[in-house]
């Protein structure tokens, strides 16, 4: 299995440190791994969040399976990459152990509705709270 490796970044502390374990973790196991951190951290200093997820979607596409690291809920980029996952019917796991290999459709709709439910009510908060 091909592995992407998803979770908070952007104002955390420790997020090297966190897919670097991740990484070995799912290496040991056997499966090959694809890093984002790791891999787009030689990126100019000026990159953009908009360019960074749209490499990190191409980078998914490498993949059959994505891992969200506890504390997605929290980071815009990883819900993004769990919308994209869920939309492109691939294997999703929760670390900690919750997963659904690839959602029927209408189980698809039901997480991509939520999602969307939910970036929206994040959005339209952190809009008021800016003000």
């Amino acid at each position: 299995m091909k592995i992407y490796i998803s979770g908070p970044v952007t104002g955390t502390i420790g997020y090297v440190e966190r897919f670097a374990a991740a990484e070995a973790q799912l290496k040991a196991a056997g499966h090959e791994v694809v890093n984002p951190v790791k891999i787009l951290s030689r990126m100019p200093a000026g990159t953009t969040h908009n360019q960074y997820m749209k490499l990190s979607l191409d980078l998914m596409d490498m993949c059959d399976t994505v891992l969200m690291l506890q504390g997605w809920r929290h980071s815009k980029g990883a819900s993004i990459e769990l919308d994209y996952a869920v939309r492109n019917a691939m294997t999703i796991t929760f670390e900690g152990g919750a997963g659904c290999v690839n959602p029927s459709r209408p189980e698809r709709e039901n997480l991509v509705q939520r999602l969307v439910q939910r970036l929206s009510v994040e959005t339209a908060a952190s809009v008021y709270s800016a003000k």
